[in-house]
């Protein structure tokens, strides 16, 4: 994240690149916590704030758009399965608060 410049776009790079990570059709249960992972080692600064939240915002808010907010839902609980608990935290906070 070096690259970025400074920290506010390496915040917003981040998202960018996790958003674009949760669309693709590989990325199921098993791997996004490997995902994550890799973004955040990425980042390697504590200056940078976790993409999660705005990068799961924008992923709900799409696939509520395209098939519902109850197969949305349905498709963020299936995919922050394995995740830690403040992942699983996060995204369910996405899905109960964003219209």
């Amino acid at each position: 994240m070096r690259v970025a410049g400074n920290k506010g776009a390496a915040q917003t790079n981040s998202v960018i690149f996790l958003s674009a990570l949760l669309q693709e059709s590989w990325l199921e249960s098993s791997k996004l916590p490997f995902v994550l992972k890799g973004i955040r080692d990425g980042i390697g600064s504590v200056d940078v704030g976790d993409p999660l939240k705005d990068a799961m915002t924008r992923h709900y808010r799409l696939l509520t758009e395209e098939a519902g907010w109850v197969s949305a839902a349905q498709r963020i609980h299936d995919l922050v399965a394995l995740t830690d608990l403040d992942d699983r935290v996060t995204a369910t906070g996405v899905v109960l608060l964003v219209q």
